[in-house]
C-alpha cells in the first residue's frame, strides 16, 4: 500500500485554511519561509527578507525590479500555486522572494498580483557589510526570458485570466500576464496628488519644501529612475520563450513516460526473480 504524500503547506489553499500557520522548507540548501500578513503571501529565503531590509535602509532609491503578473483574481489560488511551483524548481535557482496580494487591491495597482523579486546588485550592499548579498546572486537574462515564457505558457496551458484591464499601465508588457518594472522611490512632480488606495509615509513636501521620495506613479513609467535596465528588451521574443517552454515539458513529459515504463519492466522482472527462487526452494524441499 502506498503511504500518503506529505501535505504541501505552501499552497493557496492550505494557506487559506490555516493563515497563522508559518511552514518552513529546505530546497537547494536555502531555508524558505512562507508568511501571510499585510495583504499578501509571501514566500522567501534569508536572503529576501535581507534585500527587502537593504532597500529600506537605502530610502528604497537602489533599482529595485520586479516582474509582475496579472492575474483575475478568481484564478489567484490556480496561479499561485502554478509560479510557486516554478520559484522551487531547480530550474530557477537562487530566487529569493515571490508574493501575492491578498484580499482588497487598488484599482492603480490592478495587474500586479504576484511579483517575483529580480536580484541585481549595488555596490551599497558592500558598503554596508552585508556579505550574503554578492553579485553571484544575479541572474543571467535568458534565465529570466525562459521563466517569463514558462509562466505565458503554464498559465495559457490553465486557462488563468489577467486581471481586469490587462497588465498594469505603469509596466513595460512582456506577455499576456508578465510585466516588468522598477520600483525604486522617485520624487513626484510637485503638483502630484496620490491615487485612491494609496498608502506610504509622508508623501507632501515638509515645512522646509523638501520632496520627499514616493513609490513611482504608474504615468512616470516602468523605469521612472532611468536605472539600467537587468535585460535587453530589444532580444525579448515572447513567442520564442513560450515554444522552448512548451518543448521542455513535452520533453518531461516523455521522460516521466518512460521512467514509469521502465519501473514497471524493472517491478515485473524483480516478481518473476522471486517466483523462481520460491519455486527452486520448494524444489529442493520436496
Amino acid at each position: 500500500m502506498e503511504q500518503n504524500k506529505e501535505k504541501d503547506l505552501f499552497t493557496f489553499e492550505s494557506v487559506m485554511e490555516k493563515p497563522k500557520r508559518m511552514p518552513a522548507k529546505y530546497v537547494g540548501g536555502q531555508e524558505y519561509e512562507l508568511r501571510h500578513a499585510n495583504g499578501f503571501i509571501k514566500i522567501y529565503n534569508q536572503k529576501g527578507i535581507t534585500y527587502v531590509s537593504e532597500q529600506v535602509k537605502n530610502d528604497n532609491l537602489l533599482p529595485d525590479w520586479k516582474l509582475h503578473i496579472s492575474v483575475h483574481p478568481k484564478d489567484e489560488p490556480k496561479a499561485f500555486n502554478i509560479i510557486k511551483e516554478l520559484f522551487f524548481s531547480p530550474r530557477y535557482p537562487k530566487l529569493i522572494l515571490m508574493k501575492i496580494k491578498y484580499g482588497a487591491w487598488a484599482k492603480f495597482m490592478y495587474g500586479r498580483e504576484i511579483t517575483i523579486y529580480m536580484y541585481t546588485h549595488q555596490k551599497e550592499y558592500e558598503d554596508n557589510g552585508v556579505t550574503e548579498m554578492s553579485k553571484s546572486l544575479e541572474r543571467s537574462e535568458k534565465f529570466w526570458f525562459r521563466l517569463v515564457g514558462e509562466i505565458e505558457y503554464l498559465f495559457d496551458k490553465a486557462q488563468i485570466r489577467p486581471n481586469v484591464g490587462g497588465l498594469n499601465p505603469g509596466d513595460y508588457p512582456l506577455g499576456k500576464h508578465v510585466s516588468l518594472r522598477n520600483e525604486a522611490f522617485v520624487n513626484p512632480p510637485k503638483d502630484w496628488k496620490p491615487p485612491k488606495g494609496m498608502y506610504w509615509f509622508g508623501w507632501d513636501y515638509d515645512n522646509l519644501g523638501i520632496k520627499c521620495f514616493v513609490y513611482p506613479p504608474n504615468d512616470l513609467g516602468w523605469n521612472s529612475t532611468n536605472h539600467k535596465c537587468p535585460l535587453n528588451l530589444k532580444k525579448w521574443d515572447l513567442v520564442k520563450w513560450k515554444k522552448v517552454a512548451q518543448r521542455n515539458h513535452n520533453w518531461n513529459k516523455i521522460k516521466k513516460q518512460i521512467s514509469n515504463s521502465f519501473s514497471s519492466e524493472i517491478k515485473l522482472f524483480v516478481l518473476f526473480i522471486i517466483i523462481l527462487v520460491i519455486f527452486r526452494m520448494l524444489s529442493f524441499l520436496i
